[in-house]
């Protein structure tokens, strides 16, 4: 089940949106285990009530005024009942259970699959958060099911029911019970009206200090070696208090849980009230016992209704946050796919992105031919980043169109546009895993064999023959053990093994020597040969390039072959004039100046 299926067009947060768009579509879904835990729930407080009613007519059956049953067999037949009822609530847990885990599992393949179609996008949330929403808060909503809502139930079925019963046995009984039951709703919904805002603080806050963990952990060298390693870990302690200082206020305030004070109040008034109608002869010994019964069954829903206000709290407070997410992700979702064929044909038309009141790009029009290198050219800021994520399906344009081979680039499926699209980072991002699994991260079920074929393409055969265990050496330390030009030569046979129709080059040799960088680019020239995106700011890459396009500032101000921009780019003539007077100084990687 996707998160699509429940989202609709006008579907944005509301107060109650979160259980209308996700929750209750996920339990129809399963409407067969919902309609039996309906059965099985009302069954199961029809027998608990009618445990009381019994044990009067027992009494009356015990004093005389009864002779329609032998008290021995009522005796059975009250034991029966409780046995029914027992077995009838552990029926009613197990399946409140089964459907507390499927929506928990519904709403981590949503939020997975969800940032998977979309990529990280515009999205303004921490990958620690959305790690928390991811893991934490879709427990929280499988507990809103189970025990939260389950629990609800029992409340309102364990004071409705006994309040049926005692209008069976004399509406005269009902003054104490109606009373009982307004006081109860009055206090309970206060109550909850009180928890919820703690609870939404306690959850907001798990958010925030997984998301805090998870910067300080992967920022640690930096911190070490700028010497904010102090600061940090305080940051991280500042907030881990201010967390268990909410969730010991959620704990307190659940812990006063004034409706119970509503039944001690009301309990001597429903016993007198009993007692006198027993003395002017309105009901028997046998129903004012069964009425006492029934009236103390309301303790039972006082102590369910303490227990489920802290996980339906919770559970709604994370049923929101895991809402936020799945909104946003699909107002900036990407397209099913439609498992077509790429030849890496690509156009951009009109194509304008803006982030806030910033224009990243402004109305860009581009076509690259299958098979073609183009070099994005610009400075830090340009839009050449944001225009490669266009290409690769990750961002979607504010206006106009990005098209691979005639259809939108929106198109290539998450599952599917690995095999279609490949990505060669600034900085490769290596697993502690093998070397062999690292390159085979994107092609599932690869075998031995293409991946050592990826690893020789991509020159890594120096490096796997000085490791005694080759591709099987696991990689240590996120693979900080290795050269920037060894981690580079991995990430270029991790995208090579995929055969991709389309390579994106992301300033992809910024962190490498010359000599290292010429033999990373000499194995993009071999056959076959995918259509090209390398993303630069120095005009020395661009010079093999079929296509340069010069960005700045979000536009298109140079577009051509290297050889046609030197007779008609003054732009392009001064970049590369600049960046030969770069190489004359000694300039690191003969930077060109980008100041017009």
């Amino acid at each position: 089940m996707s998160a699509a299926e429940h989202l609709g067009p006008d579907q944005h947060l509301g107060p109650d949106q979160w259980f209308r768009g996700w929750v209750w579509p996920c339990l129809l879904s399963r409407w067969g285990r919902l309609a039996a835990y309906a059965v099985v729930a009302a069954l199961g407080q029809v027998a608990a009530a009618g445990v009381p009613w019994l044990t009067g007519s027992a009494v009356n059956i015990a004093v005389g005024s009864d002779t329609s049953m032998p008290l021995t067999r009522m005796a059975l037949l009250l034991l029966a009942l409780i046995a029914v009822s027992g077995c009838l609530g552990i029926l009613q847990v197990i399946i409140a259970e089964t459907l507390s885990t499927a929506v928990a599992r519904d709403t981590r393949n949503a939020l997975f699959r969800g940032i998977l179609r979309r990529g990280r996008g515009r999205s303004m949330l921490s990958p620690g958060d959305l790690t928390a929403r991811q893991i934490g808060d879709s427990i929280e909503v499988g507990l809103l099911v189970s025990p939260g809502g389950d629990l609800l139930v029992e409340v309102v079925l364990g004071a409705l029911v006994p309040l049926i019963l005692i209008a069976l046995i004399s509406p005269q009984l009902l003054l104490t019970p109606l009373i009982f039951c307004v006081l109860f709703w009055w206090t309970m919904a206060a109550h909850t009206r009180r928890l919820s805002g703690v609870s939404a603080d306690e959850r907001e806050l798990n958010g925030a200090l997984s998301s805090t963990v998870a910067e300080t952990l992967g920022s640690m060298q930096t911190q070490i070696l700028t010497g904010a390693s102090v600061a940090s870990v305080d940051r991280v302690l500042e907030t881990a208090e201010a967390h268990r200082d909410t969730a010991a206020r959620q704990h307190r305030d659940n812990a006063r849980f004034t409706p119970a004070l509503v039944f001690v109040v009301m309990m001597l008034p429903a016993a007198g009230h009993a007692l006198v109608l027993l003395h002017h002869g309105d009901i028997s010994p046998g129903a004012a016992v069964a009425f006492l019964g029934l009236f103390a069954a309301f303790r039972g829903a006082l102590q369910t209704g303490s227990a489920s206000t802290g996980f339906i709290n919770a559970g709604r407070a994370a049923a929101r946050r895991v809402w936020e997410v799945l909104v946003d992700l699909h107002d900036g979702a990407r397209g099913e796919g439609t498992g077509r064929a790429v030849a890496g044909d690509i156009l951009l038309e009109g194509v304008t992105v803006r982030l806030g009141d910033r224009t990243v790009l402004d109305h860009v029009d581009l076509h690259v031919p299958s098979g073609a290198h183009l070099a994005l050219l610009g400075s830090t800021g340009s839009g050449k980043s944001t225009l490669a994520r266009l290409i690769t399906g990750e961002l979607l344009p504010d206006e106009g169109r990005v098209l691979i081979d005639a259809a939108p680039a929106s198109d290539l499926a998450a599952d599917a546009s690995v095999s279609r699209v490949a990505v060669v980072p600034q900085h490769t991002h290596l697993f502690s895993r093998t070397i062999g699994e690292n390159i085979a991260l994107g092609a599932h079920g690869a075998d031995p064999a293409s991946v050592e074929a990826a690893a020789r393409r991509a020159r890594l055969d120096d490096l796997l023959e000085t490791l005694p265990a080759g591709l099987g050496t696991r990689v240590a330390e996120a693979g900080t053990t290795l050269s920037g030009g060894q981690r580079q030569r991995i990430g270029l046979a991790r995208a090579l093994i995929t055969r991709p129709a389309v390579l994106v080059l992301d300033d992809w040799t910024s962190a490498v020597d010359p000599r290292t960088a010429e033999s990373l680019r000499a194995v993009i020239r071999t056959e076959p040969r995918p259509t090209v995106i390398e993303i630069t700011n120095r005009v020395a890459d661009a010079i093999e390039a079929d296509l340069v396009v010069v960005l700045h500032r979000g536009a298109v101000i140079a577009m051509g072959a290297p050889d046609d921009l030197r007779n008609s780019s003054a732009v392009y003539r001064r970049l590369l004039a600049s960046t030969r007077a770069s190489a004359a100084d000694r300039s690191p990687k003969g930077a060109a100046s980008w100041d017009f």
